[in-house]
């Protein structure tokens, strides 16, 4: 029997990872050169090139908007793995490290890759589900001064980034330009007394019968990242899609659901009244047998 499922990712659940022996110090990765700031028309990126050999890696930090999280791509022989879903370690200046889900692939079909979805440079997770993340300050990125990644069973390995201090003072004045690109003031956006909320659990927006037949049948499973605009009225006014995987044919109906059953309270200004604003998320359709 074949089950169709569809989740929003609204916040990664921590992996368990099986206790093992205590292995050796990291693998130190020098970075070679600078950073790269990528300025994307739906998202801001950060690139950076570290080690050299076979044990060469390419840290790529990326958000959609506005906040505190990013996502991760790391690429690399040291990233080979051959599970779709890889459990991996990531650890970020003196914070404990965490093990998360992460998404195994290869990049340009080439070397191995996997992404890794809701970090922060302090490796909070909530304990607890209505638990409130502190704020990411400018003297906290600053203090990060490398990165590190394992896979189960392998060796960790450190990047050493320098301070990330002027990287993500980057991101945040790339964040605020693509803010102003979608047609919204990024002063009102960072003010918001409170953020659009959607009525009901985004979970039950999605049936089992939405999933794509063709992808049913070829058992294909997908990614989509997505914005929604949401006018002062509380209306889903737009449904645009950042990032997806491939095959791509989950992002028009991921977009085609949203529109059709999306509903919201809407986002107040900084004197608590009703204004446009947008609401992000990102959705995993997964097909098992």
């Amino acid at each position: 029997m074949r089950i169709l499922t569809v989740s929003i990712m609204l916040s990664l659940a921590v992996v368990q990872v099986p206790a093992v022996a205590a292995d050796k110090g990291p693998v130190s990765l020098v970075r070679q050169g600078g950073w790269e700031i990528n300025y994307d028309t739906d998202a801001c990126n950060v690139f950076g090139v570290f080690g050299t050999g076979d044990q060469q890696t390419i840290l790529g930090i990326t958000r959609f908007g506005p906040g505190d999280r990013f996502d991760v791509g790391l690429i690399g022989r040291p990233l080979l793995s051959r599970d779709p879903q890889t459990p991996i370690e990531l650890g970020y200046g003196t914070a404990p490290p965490v093990w998360w889900p992460g998404t195994a692939g290869r990049a340009a079909g080439k070397l191995p890759m996997i992404m890794i979805s809701g970090q922060r440079l302090d490796g909070w997770y909530p304990a607890k589900a209505d638990a409130q993340p502190p704020a990411i300050t400018p003297a906290l990125e600053a203090s990060v001064r490398a990165i590190t990644f394992k896979l189960r069973g392998g060796k960790r390995y450190q990047l050493e980034t320098g301070s990330l201090a002027k990287p993500m003072e980057a991101m945040r004045a790339c964040v605020k330009d693509l803010v102003k690109s979608w047609g919204y003031d990024p002063a009102v956006q960072e003010t918001l007394s409170r953020p659009a909320i959607p009525l009901s659990n985004p979970d039950m927006w999605f049936r089992t019968a939405d999933f794509p037949m063709h992808a049913a049948m070829q058992g294909h499973n997908g990614s989509v990242q997505a914005r929604l605009d949401v006018d002062a009225a509380a209306k889903v006014t737009g449904c645009h899609v950042l990032r997806r995987t491939n095959p791509d044919e989950f992002a028009d109906i991921t977009c085609e659901v949203l529109n059709k059953r999306a509903r919201f309270s809407p986002a107040l200004d900084a004197a608590g009244k009703p204004v446009k604003s947008f609401y992000m998320l990102k959705l995993q359709w997964v097909s098992t047998n």
